[in-house]
């Protein structure tokens, strides 16, 4: 996985943050509510290679795609994103350097 900075020129794509909260049903059960908590965020996504997939299945199982944006306090594991109408699960953010500059997030494609 990259270790370095992505210019600004590198965040191309634009991706929706998503919070996750919850209602009940009118049998009381728990139903899962996302809102929007950020939209139009530059991103720069990759496909993970196989060899990096095997490394991140090590600690978290399915990781589909590295997504770098810029630091933000919004996203966090329970966080959905929204990309080219896709849905992904934050399974991982890694602050590098621990600066608050850009962070990366290690996604899963949602099943449909």
């Amino acid at each position: 996985m990259s270790r370095g900075f992505i210019s600004a020129g590198q965040l191309r794509e634009r991706i929706s943050i998503q919070a996750r909260g919850s209602t009940r049903d009118a049998f009381g059960q728990d139903i899962a509510t996302w809102t929007t908590s950020a939209s139009n965020v530059p991103a720069y996504i990759r496909p993970l290679s196989m060899s990096e997939r095997f490394v991140a299945d090590q600690v978290q199982a399915n990781i589909d795609k590295q997504i770098v944006i810029r630091y933000t306090s919004v996203v966090n594991p329970k966080s959905r994103i929204i990309w080219n109408s896709q849905e992904y699960d934050v399974k991982s953010i890694i602050d590098y350097n621990e600066r608050r500059h850009q962070i990366a997030l290690l996604v899963d494609r949602v099943a449909t």
